[in-house]
């Protein structure tokens, strides 16, 4: 099975409501994660629209 980087994102936002009250360091980590998971998903469908 596969998961869409809608449900990881979404996986993400929720470990990060949870960490905020215990961890910031935690949570900048979590959101550079998701920034960077964005970007590459972004960069690959960019890339996979030029092939068409």
């Amino acid at each position: 099975m596969k998961i869409g980087i809608v449900e990881i994102n979404e996986l993400i936002d929720k470990e990060i409501e949870s960490e905020k009250q215990v961890n910031s360091q935690i949570v900048m980590g979590m959101v550079k994660i998701k920034e960077s998971l964005n970007k590459l998903y972004d960069e690959k469908e960019a890339q996979a629209n030029k092939q068409y």
